[in-house]
């Protein structure tokens, strides 16, 4: 799993204290994470021709 790649291994000990500073429980963080991109904002206005 990609999200293995923050949760996996003693190096990421200092990421898995964030998360669980952020209130995830230990089976929470075994989850795989999934992320989802929004590119709307409210800076740059569309133009529709």
């Amino acid at each position: 799993m990609l999200s293995d790649r923050v949760k996996k291994g003693i190096e990421k000990a200092p990421h898995r204290s964030l998360l669980k500073a952020m209130g995830l429980t230990d089976e929470e963080i075994k989850r795989p994470f999934i992320g989802v991109v929004n590119a709307q904002n409210e800076v740059i206005l569309g133009i529709s021709i």
